[in-house]
């Protein structure tokens, strides 16, 4: 969903068009869900007869308490009249289906969502008809949260008008009704920080940060427990966070700060000295680098997408060396070059024929991991060049 929206708004700088997204904040999203509008939703999906009654008595037949002091202090239990259960394994599933029908109803925005995650990609030629489909953009939204039982929180909805340049956009000005949008440098989208440059500086804090918390962490464990439960507990934190987006932004210009981060991490596991070479205990505790994850997670997007490129020897008709290699996607800007779709082919281009010849998915997979741990990679051109 993020490469989505950083495609299109990339993808429209391209085309030198001006570009704004409009990220929307629902105010208590999952407790206001109206079962009715619900229930009439997925009737109307085809949901019926006792499944139907099945999902619409697990919203309505419900209470909760609030308990206090250890659980000695108990309220009188409070029969809920609306929203759906979050923690369940259909929370965000029926929450979805609520919004399911957003997209068609706003004409003026590409709208991307995910649960309470609602974002919409308005284009324009000029400033002054992005400002005006902004405004008609808020109207439709806050119009149609209302209209499905839900509230658009117009206080906390922002808006970035994204200036690839670095150049600061022109101030816009955009309303819902008689309450202003708030247009802003930075905003959180699907728990990426996306500021306007799309420079990722304010993301890259923000993991350095939950990095920092986790190396402290393994460092003091390492002391106690052997390197095997380290390095498991080293998955379920340092891992989890470098590889979440990494080929989005993994390349930034601060990307090196959460790379020394996980060198730390990396050192704790081993029991070395923070001035020890790192490189020789990735490849002997089986962890990838961090531009191991970038070129990881690119090369897995274009074995999953590979029939949306071509070769070249689809394009030329002729059988030579490069026949079964991609063809490159054209760009004429410097952020176009590292989104993943266009990062794709010269990544793919590079891996080893045994691995882009695995003849099965997990195979491709498993063979590409290995390959990568016993590379090591410090830096993406040091794969690529």
């Amino acid at each position: 969903m993020a490469r989505e929206l950083l495609r299109r708004v990339v993808g429209a700088r391209e085309n030198k068009l001006q570009v704004a997204v409009v990220f929307c904040d629902l105010s208590k999203a999952f407790d206001v869900a109206n079962h009715d509008v619900l229930a009439t939703k997925m009737n109307y999906y085809g949901i019926s007869g006792p499944s139907l009654a099945l999902l619409t008595n697990s919203m309505r037949q419900r209470s909760q308490v609030v308990v206090g002091e250890g659980g000695s202090i108990r309220s009188d239990p409070l029969t809920t009249t609306m929203g759906v259960a979050q923690g369940s394994s259909l929370s965000n599933i029926m929450f979805s289906l609520l919004l399911n029908d957003l997209p068609q109803s706003i004409d003026t925005a590409h709208m991307l969502m995910y649960a309470d995650d609602v974002a919409g990609v308005v284009v324009a030629p000029n400033i002054e008809q992005l400002e005006q489909r902004l405004n008609e953009t808020a109207t439709k939204l806050a119009q149609w949260f209302g209209m499905n039982g839900m509230v658009l929180n117009i206080s906390k909805t922002q808006f970035i008008h994204f200036n690839l340049a670095g150049q600061p956009p022109k101030a816009i000005s955009v309303r819902a009704g008689d309450a202003v949008v708030e247009q802003t440098k930075a905003a959180t989208f699907l728990g990426f920080i996306l500021d306007r440059g799309l420079t990722w500086d304010a993301h890259i804090d923000k993991v350095c940060g939950k990095l920092g918390s986790a190396c402290f962490a393994l460092n003091r464990l390492a002391r106690t427990v052997p390197a095997e439960v380290v390095r498991t507990c080293y998955f379920a934190t340092v891992h989890s966070l470098l590889q979440y987006g990494a080929e989005l932004w993994g390349r930034a210009a601060d990307w090196e700060r959460a790379f020394r981060m996980q060198k730390r991490a990396v050192r704790a596991i081993a029991r070395v000295s923070q001035d020890t070479s790192a490189r020789p205990y990735f490849k002997s505790l089986g962890i990838m680098t961090l531009p191991s994850i970038v070129i990881y997670q690119v090369a897995m997007y274009v074995r999953d997408n590979y029939d949306s490129y071509q070769t070249h020897g689809d394009v030329h008709h002729r059988n030579t060396r490069r026949a079964n290699k991609l063809m490159a996607l054209g760009r004429g800007l410097a952020k176009s070059g590292k989104l993943t779709h266009v990062m794709g082919p010269a990544v793919y281009n590079k891996l080893p024929i045994a691995i882009t010849e695995a003849p099965s998915h997990d195979r491709f997979k498993s063979a590409l991991k290995r390959w990568l741990v016993e590379q090591a990679f410090y830096r993406f051109d040091e794969f690529i060049n």
